[in-house]
């Protein structure tokens, strides 16, 4: 097939999704610069926005061509994808399909008349320059370090520059012990990641490791050469000189993977994932929180086992997890879950063996003197929030809402009445009750979530 230059394939941009909705294209940030938090990294997952010359959509026939991504501060980091574009002119039938278009009309208007099918119907540029949006995969690039991407056509033997994107770095911010219980409330968090480099030229490979939690100890799983990150050198070479990479923009980036949902395969040629929790981890956590509840009659190894396994508040979705909490006073909360939709929840815990009703149905001493403790914590909201947030380290603009949650008894030692009177009761304002054992059913759905993992 003949074809100019100029009408080949133009680079419009790199998204981060992109789905067609009929006739229209809905585009999820496009962008010539993308900016990453850690190198190295691969361009998978993303794609690349192409204009093609609305010429073509008039020319019936096809034609093949190799999209080409290169690293122009490495000239053999290369990677492709083959693609074939076809054209077909539309046939008349019970509707007019316009195929390069993705769209249908009717034959004819509401009142029988005809309408003749052309371009004007369905587009306002009918000037031969104007495009057609067409979107295709990221060949699958390994990026090392921050760098211009030079995007080519290769048709019929010849290369083509169609433009270029630039991949540029950006340091995240640390993880702090708050965020860490955070991540580790999540049933598929990631205890630790390892990226690993490669020569293939020379053969020559490093890896290197970080973890969720820096003081655990290494995992026995890793390979014997891996290198912690923070005891990694600052740069790496291999054998024949051919490949070297700046080892800081890992070292101030990787963690950030830890704060993400997974997303890359188990064939992911540079990352490689270890999870928190393995198959049955959290069945053996929900068994063991269940014979504590049962037998305890104090509240502290119940607030230690929750601080142990914060995997209990998945179900709030937290961003922050904080351990008594001062509420300006000498009382402190249990606990505080900062969530992601800003809402921070102070938590009050009493003894699993707490009675949660009394014989006439009414609620109990015990649960109203934690409803109590509770209305005093609104008092200090309600005249020092700023105060109080100061307090525990947390900005204004994370926190839209302040809620309580008062978690005590067992709810199957509980009459279903006097639990449903319970319910309906305002404690105090802004405030939820929960029983223990109903954590533990909160966690049974999220270990069944990690099984479909």
């Amino acid at each position: 097939m003949s074809i100019d230059e100029r009408d080949l394939p133009l680079f419009l941009g790199m998204s981060t999704r992109a789905a067609r909705r009929g006739s229209a294209w809905d585009i999820l940030g496009l962008t010539t610069l993308l900016i990453s938090p850690f190198f190295p990294q691969t361009l998978t997952g993303l794609q690349c926005v192409m204009g093609l010359s609305r010429r073509f959509l008039h020319a019936p026939g096809n034609y093949s061509f190799r999209l080409l991504l290169t690293d122009q501060s490495k000239p053999t980091h290369q990677a492709w994808i083959d693609q074939t574009i076809s054209f077909r002119s539309a046939e008349a039938g019970p509707t007019m399909s316009a195929e390069q278009a993705s769209f249908a009309m009717p034959p004819g208007s509401p009142d029988g008349t005809p309408i003749p099918f052309s371009w004007q119907q369905v587009s306002l540029l009918q000037e031969p320059t104007s495009i057609e949006i067409f979107v295709m995969p990221a060949p699958p690039l390994p990026v090392w370090q921050p760098c211009q991407v030079l995007v080519e056509l290769e048709f019929e033997g010849t290369r083509y520059p169609r433009g270029e994107f630039i991949c540029a770095f950006s340091p995240p911010p640390p993880l702090n012990e708050e965020e860490r219980r955070a991540i580790a409330s999540r049933p598929a968090a990631k205890k630790t990641i390892r990226a690993s480099i490669a020569c293939k030229v020379c053969g020559s490979e490093a890896s290197y490791y970080t973890q969720l939690n820096p003081s655990d100890p290494r995992p026995p799983d890793l390979p014997s050469d891996a290198i912690r990150l923070d005891q990694a050198p600052s740069s790496w070479s291999c054998t024949c000189g051919l490949n070297s990479m700046e080892l800081v923009y890992m070292k101030q980036g990787l963690h950030d993977l830890l704060r993400r949902a997974p997303s890359a395969s188990a064939s992911d040629p540079i990352m490689q994932f270890i999870p928190l929790y393995e198959a049955g981890r959290i069945q053996d956590i929900i068994g063991n929180y269940e014979q504590l509840i049962e037998t305890t009659t104090d509240e502290e190894p119940v607030q230690k086992f929750l601080e142990e396994h914060p995997v209990f508040w998945a179900f709030l979705s937290p961003v922050k997890i904080l351990h008594k909490p001062s509420v300006l006073t000498k009382k402190k909360a249990d606990f505080g879950i900062l969530t992601t939709h800003k809402i921070l929840h102070l938590v009050e815990i009493e003894k699993p063996n707490t009675r949660l009703t009394n014989q006439d149905g009414s609620i109990s001493a015990e649960i109203q003197r934690g409803a109590d403790q509770i209305r005093d914590w609104q008092l200090v909201v309600g005249d020092h929030r700023l105060a109080l947030l100061s307090e525990l380290g947390l900005k204004e603009s994370e926190v839209q809402e302040i809620r309580y949650l008062l978690i005590g008894g067992l709810a199957r030692r509980t009459p279903a009445t006097g639990l449903t009177k319970l319910r309906r009761s305002p404690l105090a304002p802004a405030t939820d009750f929960c029983c223990f054992d109903e954590l533990a059913s909160f966690l049974n759905t999220f270990a069944g979530e990690l099984r479909r993992l």
